[in-house]
């Protein structure tokens, strides 16, 4: 019977739960064969022996009806406080466990996205230093090492060499920032070989 009702549109006369969920109200149903809320599924509760239903709406705090909690009878049957009450509560329960889920879910695709977001901004900048950086590092060296060979200055030779050092200093240091960053091997090979 659940499944043959789950997923139907809500209504002013959809049976109980259909019902009660367009209302946004309890909905009682003593007799089934007679109440003309249960028209268009009579055949179906009959089919099911189901006589009596009253339902309830799972409301969110903002008013969304999150859904139904329904108890049927097999016999025409009134409603009783005691289990009207029991039953708002188990509404009201079940209201606030499906509110905590869809929040903690929220907040891990939202915490998802911020990784990935963090992970591309990684990639972007590693990639920076790497290609543009880097590769302007290398050829300040190179015009170093090229002044270095037309000086006759021992003096100035000295000082290109300890700027060729120096270079030297900050292109590894770009290299091992660029690969904390993001690891080249990531790419290359992907997440498997770069743990290992």
């Amino acid at each position: 019977y659940n499944q043959a009702i789950h997923g139907i549109l809500i209504g002013p006369q959809c049976g109980s739960c259909g019902t009660a969920a367009f209302r946004r109200q309890p909905v009682f149903v003593s007799d089934i064969e007679t109440d003309p809320l249960w028209e268009p599924f009579r055949d179906l509760a009959r089919s099911h022996g189901l006589r009596a239903c009253w339902s309830f709406p799972i409301l969110a705090t903002d008013g969304r009806v999150l859904g139904t909690v329904a108890v049927y009878y097999r016999q025409p049957r009134t409603a009783d406080t005691t289990t009207v009450e029991l039953v708002s509560r188990v509404a009201h329960v079940a209201a606030i466990a499906i509110e905590r889920r869809w929040i903690d879910e929220r907040a891990l695709a939202l915490s998802e996205r911020t990784e990935a977001i963090r992970e591309d901004e990684r990639t972007s900048i590693s990639r920076e230093l790497h290609d543009e950086l880097g590769q302007s590092l290398t050829a300040l060296r190179l015009d170093i090492s090229w002044v270095a060979r037309q000086a006759r200055d021992p003096e100035i030779i000295a000082k290109l060499e300890e700027m060729k050092r120096a270079a030297d200093a900050i292109i590894q240091s770009v290299w091992r920032i660029s690969a904390g960053l993001r690891p080249g091997v990531l790419d290359l090979l992907g997440l498997k070989a770069g743990i290992k």
